[in-house]
Formats: structure tokens, C-alpha cells, sequence
């Protein structure tokens, strides 16, 4: 629930499932380690949304035929109905491998050191598109695509 005052002495509104606060959003994540090796996988769903900044009307909304990315169930304080631009949901997922040396390993240089390799955004998902600055809503989606990274760390 995402209630909001608009104006002073107006009823609260849910604004929730407008402008980047979807209804559903969760992320999960599954780790495995054997020995001195560990994988990690991660997937984040960011759900569907309105955009109130692209908004249309009933006319154009008819011409077109109805489509599927224009909303119309949202409705202002007055009653009227908007039709708003459909912010299409998105899953993204990140994967890591690992490996951790010993403490006793023969070269001392890798002593209690470990290496991890990943990529974010495993399969190069773009944000769907909104009405922003970069056309996409910001602060929620990754615009960089697919990174990929390595992190080597050393205990002493």
C-alpha cells in the first residue's frame, strides 16, 4: 500500500502501481559452496507500472484500437479516467563464481586470497521504456546492460 496526500485537506490516495511503485517487486537468491568453490545466482522482478507523465486520451486511446500499453483504469480525484502509459515489468539476473585459496597454499601470494568472476544483468535485459529524463524510469532499472566483473581479495 502507497498512500498519499496530495494536496492539503484531500483524501489520501493509493498512488501505489504509478510512476516507478509497482504492486509486486521481490528479489531471490540461491548460493552453493563445495570445498574451496561457491556459486551465486541472483534474480530481481520489478513489476509492472503506470507512468502519469505519458498520458493520452480517450479518443486517440479508441483510434488506436485499445492497446495493451495504454491503461485505463486510472482514475484522478475528480473522477475522470486517465490513460496512462503501461510500464512493462522486468526480471534480471546476476551470476558469480568463485574460488577460495588455502591458508597453506603453496605459493604464498595466494594465501587466504580468494577470486570471484560474475556478470550482472546475465542476459543484457534493456528498461522498458518510460517518460524520463533517459526514457526509462530512473532509479529502478539498470540502463548499463550486461557488466561483468572481478573481485580479488586478500585476508592478512
Amino acid at each position: 500500500k502507497f498512500m498519499l496526500q496530495e494536496t492539503i485537506g484531500a483524501a489520501p490516495g493509493d498512488d501505489l502501481w504509478e510512476d516507478g511503485r509497482p504492486i509486486w517487486r521481490w528479489n531471490t537468491s540461491l548460493r552453493w559452496r563445495s570445498g574451496n568453490w561457491s556459486a551465486g545466482w541472483f534474480t530481481s522482478y520489478y513489476g509492472s507500472f503506470v507512468d502519469s507523465g505519458a498520458a493520452t486520451t480517450a479518443a486517440i486511446y479508441e483510434y488506436l484500437g485499445r492497446p495493451e500499453y495504454i491503461d485505463n483504469s486510472t482514475t484522478t480525484n475528480a473522477g475522470a479516467t486517465r490513460y496512462l502509459l503501461r510500464v512493462e515489468p522486468v526480471i534480471s539476473h546476476n551470476v558469480n563464481f568463485g574460488y577460495r585459496f588455502d591458508r597453506r597454499h603453496k605459493f604464498a601470494l595466494l594465501r587466504s586470497s580468494s577470486v570471484r568472476w560474475g556478470v550482472n544483468n546475465l542476459l543484457n535485459t534493456e528498461p522498458p521504456i518510460a517518460d524520463g529524463t533517459y526514457g526509462y524510469q530512473s532509479g529502478t532499472y539498470n540502463p548499463r546492460g550486461r557488466q561483468f566483473w572481478l573481485e580479488l581479495a586478500k585476508s592478512w
